[in-house]
């Protein structure tokens, strides 16, 4: 460290040297402090998004799993319900021809645990587990009467209720049958078990005082995950948080918020949202105090560090000021406490240094040497424009410039180099210090390192838009009417949203030459990809990412187009096209690999 010693006619008062050395002690402790605080608090803001966005993903698929179930379960019910109104338009119901096409139907969705069909009267006639000596009468249920009394009623949801025909909790979903001339003669319904909803609920790990929740249209609980036998838990049960309540006047279709729920008290980061168009709500909450364990465990240990850290400072404190009012004279002793405050810096992990008023480093600790590839000796005496590793040279002079005239603290992000090559983005946090004349004399600042974090949260932006795309591809999945359709819309979806350059599907021949047939294709010239005549034969044309993948059944991904020898033959065009990387996946069908 450099530093100059003092001259023997301008030595302070022993009450003076004592206040300076106490509020330069105070500062450093007081800086120290900021920038943890900040890191935490900033760390803790990670956690608590990191919690929303689980949340928000779970609950999405966890609605687009059951909606998607209902819906299909709807369409047997359509289908079940047209099969026996035309029997009886035909002159009547047979049981057999009813009964094995319900079995049939039924087969089709595994979620269901029965498909039946009850009478006018409310006598279950038809479907599985029913036999003439056993049969259950449902005249009395709520899904029923509804159907009775309104031949509009559409898809009815019940409550959850047991069966009385296999005597589990279950949720019925059923539509009425008309006779040919209107009236009502009967209804159709499945039967889905609860279980079913727990099985699917506890697949996915939401912590041990994590919760997922589905709840009927009056906010009743239908499934819960995990089981708990607090009161107001149960099946039924409607006591949800006031903050849930009130979200849902606004927010009807979902929302995500953090409260305590009132049963169990825990407090939880929620996303809540309806299973449209149906009368249900999922709800995927995360314990605060799971998803923020790592984070209070840093608070300890922080807490612990800065505790010693401020122990150690004032130790220092009043050893430097005995020594120095045993030996006010002696620049040698002045020079070895100074040695030992640079030791004290050396041990603060995160890099600090120090210049004067002109800009010039005077000083820094062993962490910035570590960070920058810089010694010492290389930092001290010179300047930010010198120093280029360090950054943007005339963002540090304007920021000193700007201390220097009004002195308190300021914070901003830079890019600095090793020597090696390595980039880091920190933040810098800079304060102006003052000489024994209380004048502004130079500027401290500490740097700490964010680069994992923006790489984190790159991560984070390129998985939710993975995810999009895998939404987006089963919308189009769902709604393509041919396969050409089908095929060109999933290549948009990768070229559009989804911010990939290129995207094409080709299908294998299987003639002489083995090619590859484009069928779909997005981000290419009209007739490229034809000229480039490619091939799943195993040659110097058919050893690039499509036609390996196509022989080994496996995706073949290519990270460097321009250097990989298997991409030479098409290494010019990808170059102009700015491509640098490929990712081939093959089409399998039970015969084989076919694209």
């Amino acid at each position: 460290m450099y530093t100059m010693p003092p001259r023997p006619d301008s030595s302070p008062s022993p009450k003076d040297f004592l206040f300076r050395l106490a509020a330069g002690v105070l500062l450093i402790n007081l800086f120290v402090f900021a920038v943890k605080g900040y890191s935490l608090h900033e760390s803790r803001i990670q956690y608590e998004e990191k919690a929303r966005i689980t949340t928000q993903n779970l609950s999405q698929v966890l609605q687009k799993t059951i909606g998607g179930t209902i819906d299909k379960i709807d369409t047997v019910l359509f289908s079940t319900s047209d099969e026996i109104h035309r029997q009886i338009a035909h002159g009547g119901m047979s049981a057999s021809d009813v009964n094995s096409f319900m079995a049939r139907q039924k087969s089709r969705i595994p979620e269901l645990d029965g498909l039946r069909m009850a009478d006018a009267r409310g006598d279950i006639r038809y479907g599985s587990s029913i036999v003439d000596a056993n049969r259950k009468n449902i005249a009395d249920r709520d899904y029923f009467i509804r159907h009775r009394d309104n031949g509009k009623a559409g898809l009815v949801i019940s409550n959850p209720l047991i069966s009385r025909v296999t005597g589990k909790w279950s949720l019925i979903l059923a539509r009425r049958v008309d006779n040919p001339d209107g009236s009502f003669a009967g209804i159709v319904y499945g039967v889905v078990p609860l279980e079913r909803f727990h099985r699917i609920f506890s697949s996915i790990d939401v912590g041990r005082h994590g919760s997922i929740t589905m709840r009927s249209g009056d906010l009743g609980i239908v499934a819960r995950y995990p089981d708990s036998q607090d009161k107001g838990n149960g099946i039924g049960s409607k006591v949800i948080s006031t903050t849930f309540r009130d979200l849902l006047r606004t927010q009807p279709d979902g929302a995500t918020f953090t409260a305590a729920y009132p049963v169990d008290g825990i407090k939880r980061t929620l996303t809540y949202r309806r299973i449209s168009p149906y009368p249900l709500y999922i709800t995927v909450g995360l314990a605060e105090r799971e998803y923020l364990a790592e984070w209070r465990s840093d608070v300890v240990r922080m807490v612990l560090l800065a505790s010693l850290f401020f122990t150690v400072t004032l130790v220092a404190s009043w050893l430097v000021f005995r020594a120095w009012r045993r030996r006010n004279s002696s620049v040698q002793e002045l020079r070895r406490q100074f040695l030992f405050l640079q030791q004290l810096l050396d041990a603060i992990p995160i890099p600090v240094y120090f210049k004067n008023a002109d800009g010039v480093y005077l000083g820094c600790n062993t962490a910035l040497e570590t960070m920058t590839g810089l010694r010492k000796e290389q930092v001290v005496g010179r300047t930010s424009h010198e120093l280029p590793s360090i950054g943007n040279a005339d963002m540090h002079q304007e920021s000193d410039r700007e201390l220097l005239n009004g002195p308190g603290m300021r914070t901003y992000e830079c890019s600095i180099t090793h020597m090696n090559g390595t980039p880091y983005t920190v933040v810098f946090n800079k304060a102006a210090y003052v000489d024994t004349d209380g004048r502004v004399a130079g500027i401290v600042g500490a740097l700490m390192d964010v680069t994992q974090r923006r790489k984190d949260q790159e991560s984070l932006s390129r998985i939710n838009r993975t995810f999009r795309m895998l939404m987006r591809c089963n919308e189009t999945l769902v709604r393509a009417e041919n396969e050409p359709d089908l095929l060109q819309a999933v290549c948009d979806v990768i070229t559009g949203e989804s911010g990939y350059r290129l995207a094409w599907i080709g299908y294998a021949e299987n003639d002489e030459n083995k090619s590859i047939r484009p069928v779909a294709q997005a981000g290419f010239e009209d007739g490229f990809l034809e000229s480039l005549k490619l091939t799943w034969a195993d040659e110097e044309n058919g050893r690039g990412a499509s036609g390996t993948a196509i022989r080994s059944g496996v995706p073949c991904l290519i990270k460097d187009l321009m250097n990989d020898p298997r991409f030479a033959p098409w290494r010019e065009e990808a170059e102009k096209r700015g491509c640098r990387s490929l990712l081939a996946i093959p089409l399998v069908s039970s015969q084989g690999t076919f694209g």
